[in-house]
């Protein structure tokens, strides 16, 4: 529950729009996401912000928990904590006995969560166009290290359907019950072998699982229970739909006796190496505290087509679409993903033996503090 001495005096009238929002009613999501009630009396206020500035969410997380601060950009106080709040707007050496910080000093540009580099961000709405400051921060919400075509195939229509479900005021939890349903038809069409039908409506729910955490971060209704939600799907699916494509070929399970079926020991091996990627990831974590993809560029460099759903898809995909030359191209891609993935298992289980007799304290390569 807030205290009523962690509030936020809001300061300015702001005509810009974000996210289908009022600037206004947009900056006390972002607060409260942050610990701050928004309060329309300065007397009490722990904070005192221009609300014609957007600060990028981990400058705006480090600013909310600081105390005895004035927060500086283009030489002006935008922010204050700990002080009053007709500081707001002054030059920077009003700050008084309040210690004088820009953005690039309250954070570093490195972001763990989101396994990536950039610079903490305060835009003046009365200057920057507000699509310009929605791309930026959309931009600012994306994970540096992820698959191949989230990276750079689903960013740019990601971030129209984003804009275009804040519009519609659809939450998060909304999108991504849609994806769920999808997720629940392409599981169909692979199992009956409809490939045109399942890589349609699986591809759909890949991408909108882009779009609703992009959702949640900029209209700023993230929370506990829908990260739960949309990681628990990505977790659970693959395999069902690993064992999906099994069947639509006309894979007969044949445990153990192999010879009876080839493809079941591709099954076992890929549900197995789903198991046992994570198990890797997780010990890597536990040891170092960071993740294994961020370690070297090496590392990040193979997260963008390492044996996930998304290149699995892919390679398994190409398979099916050279049946119409070659009958088995569709088995054949469904061993590539086996093969594939024991290849990344391999690949990570070097990286966690390597780590592990490396001297002192491992860090990220992107992590200017390491």
């Amino acid at each position: 529950m807030l205290q009523s001495n962690r509030q936020v005096f809001l300061i300015g009238a702001p005509t810009a729009r974000l996210w289908g929002l009022s600037l206004m009613e947009w900056q006390t999501r972002a607060f409260k996401k942050f610990g701050l009630g928004v309060t329309h009396d300065e007397v009490g206020a722990s904070h005192a912000f221009d609300a014609n500035f957007i600060l990028s969410n981990n400058l705006l997380k480090a600013f909310t928990a600081c105390e005895s601060i004035v927060l500086v950009q283009g030489g002006l106080i935008i922010g204050v904590a700990g002080g009053a709040a007709q500081l707001i707007g002054q030059p920077a050496d009003a700050a008084g006995d309040l210690r004088i910080v820009r953005p690039q000093d309250l954070v570093s540009a490195y972001d763990k969560a989101l396994r990536k580099s950039e610079r903490p961000y305060a835009l003046d709405s009365r200057v920057t166009p507000a699509d310009d400051i929605m791309k930026t921060q959309f931009a600012g919400s994306y994970k540096g290290i992820t698959d191949f075509v989230t990276k750079f195939i689903w960013p740019r229509p990601a971030y129209y359907v984003t804009r275009l479900c804040a519009n519609l005021h659809l939450t998060p939890n909304m999108v991504t019950t849609i994806g769920l349903i999808l997720m629940f038809a392409a599981l169909y069409f692979f199992w009956t072998g409809q490939w045109a039908l399942g890589f349609a409506t699986g591809w759909v729910m890949t991408f909108l699982d882009t779009v609703d955490g992009k959702l949640a971060r900029t209209t700023m209704t993230f929370s506990a229970w829908g990260n739960v939600y949309d990681h628990g799907i990505d977790l659970i699916h693959p395999p069902f739909w690993y064992w999906a494509w099994f069947i639509g070929l006309g894979g007969v399970f044949a445990w153990p006796n192999f010879t009876a079926d080839p493809m079941t020991f591709a099954l076992v091996a890929i549900l197995a190496g789903y198991v046992i990627d994570r198990i890797i990831e997780g010990i890597f974590i536990a040891q170092h505290g960071f993740h294994i993809h961020v370690w070297r560029p090496i590392n990040s460099a193979l997260r963008f087509i390492i044996a996930r759903r998304n290149p699995n898809m892919f390679i398994f995909m190409i398979g099916i679409m050279l049946m119409g030359m070659w009958p088995q191209a569709g088995r054949g891609g469904f061993y590539a993903v086996a093969i594939w993935t024991w290849l990344c298992i391999a690949f990570n289980i070097g990286v966690v033996i390597t780590a592990s007799f490396k001297r002192g304290r491992i860090s990220s390569w992107m992590d200017p503090a390491g």
